[in-house]
């Protein structure tokens, strides 16, 4: 199977980070979210929040908690096939505390979220 997304690139800088996602917006996985009307899954924004910080940190990210999560617009796949993550984080030990994410293009903001994420080895 195809991949859902990919980071087509990542700017980081001290805490914040900004990274533009492309999706595949004929992948199997609108056939059923959903026929004939496809958006975006909200897991799968989450997912590709946590990519970013795995290629950020060079380690596996387990998602510990969300604190805060809304879908602000709807993501059509047909409209929107490149999408920006901006995100403002603090790391504690082998934690990363989510302070600020957002998932958008142009106007359109698709998910906000804060949370906490685990570092592995």
């Amino acid at each position: 199977m195809q991949p859902l997304f990919w980071i087509d690139d990542i700017r980081h800088e001290r805490n914040h980070l900004e990274a533009n996602i492309s999706i595949d917006r004929n992948h199997d996985i609108f056939n059923g979210h959903f026929p004939n009307r496809p958006i975006m899954p909200g897991v799968c924004m989450i997912e590709m929040v946590l990519h970013v910080m795995q290629k950020v940190t060079r380690r596996p990210i387990r998602l510990q908690r969300i604190s805060n999560l809304k879908f602000l617009s709807i993501w059509i796949p047909d409209k929107f096939e490149t999408v920006a993550i901006e995100l403002d984080y603090t790391m504690e030990g082998d934690n990363v505390n989510i302070n600020n994410c957002r998932i958008w293009n142009n106007d359109n903001v698709f998910l906000k979220f804060k949370g906490k994420l685990n570092v592995g080895n």
